[in-house]
């Protein structure tokens, strides 16, 4: 880091960092039409490696491909320029033919040649170093099937990171009952209230100790949501029901009033006397 160079990097390390570091890491040391192109680069790249491809979208990235690059022809000299950059206008049409990236890319292979890699004994025969510790190796696996079972191999050997089996016989909760190892020196100290409510959250949506106080709570939020809050909006909607029919009867009254007001009948006022001592 003192020379500023990153070394030791694998071809996926540099695969995230094009997808999304840079882009982050150059927000505020380039110009912003140098760092819009190379963001679009990076958002083409990670648009092509989505687990999800539709056509329209592969349509869309083949059409900006063009003027990605040509963007980036205005900002990098013409030596930078060679064959794995034109490469870029044909992902698009690659993708949208054989689907996913994922499912055709070389990192399982590049990981499975550096296990090859470490087998060369021989260098100057590196080809026949690796058959050899290849087939030897193949030969010991089939091989160890036919072991007795207190015999240690490979095939029946623990994983790195595995502690063993849980102990039933702990009387404690589930949840705590897994076994594991500190990665360093042990130390004591309070949690912070936002610890402690995680922690305590963590254990209550985890622990099947507390599975049957989530069945009572459901019952009751059941309770209160379905059949109460049904039973406050028919009151509402009987409620609203009268409202609006006494709301339409006097209306139409007072219709009628104004059509016979006219011939001046002395018996409206009498019924409209009776009609609002009535209803209201």
């Amino acid at each position: 880091m003192k020379e500023c160079k990153l070394i030791g990097l694998k071809s996926h390390d540099c695969h995230i960092i094009m997808q999304r570091l840079i882009p982050i890491a150059f927000r505020e040391l380039l110009p912003n039409f140098v760092w819009g192109a190379i963001t679009e680069l990076s958002i083409f790249l990670h648009d092509i490696c989505s687990t999800v491809l539709r056509q329209s979208h592969m349509e869309k990235l083949e059409r900006d491909i063009p003027i990605i690059l040509c963007n980036l022809e205005r900002i990098f000299p013409p030596s930078f320029f060679d064959s794995m950059e034109h490469l870029l206008i044909h992902l698009p049409y690659e993708a949208k033919v054989g689907g996913p990236v994922h499912f055709r890319w070389m990192y399982p292979f590049e990981r499975f040649l550096y296990h090859l890699k470490k087998k060369i004994k021989n260098k100057a025969h590196v080809e026949a170093s690796i058959v050899n510790a290849y087939i030897v190796e193949k030969v010991t696996t089939f091989a160890s099937y036919y072991f007795e079972p207190h015999v240690q191999s490979k095939r029946q050997r623990s994983r790195r990171n595995d502690e063993g089996p849980i102990d039933p016989n702990l009387n404690s909760f589930s949840i705590f009952n897994y076994l594991g190892r500190s990665s360093g020196p042990c130390k004591q100290r309070y949690l912070t209230g936002q610890e402690w409510r995680a922690s305590h959250t963590y254990i209550l949506l985890n622990c099947p100790e507390v599975s049957s106080f989530y069945e009572l709570v459901y019952i009751h939020i059941y309770y209160i949501f379905y059949v109460i809050t049904f039973r406050v909006i028919i009151f509402f909607i009987v409620g609203f029901l009268k409202t609006y029919i006494l709301i339409y009867r006097h209306n139409n009254l007072i219709a009628y009033v104004k059509k016979n007001l006219h011939h001046g009948s002395n018996h409206m006022f009498l019924i409209i006397k009776l009609t609002f001592s009535k209803n209201f």
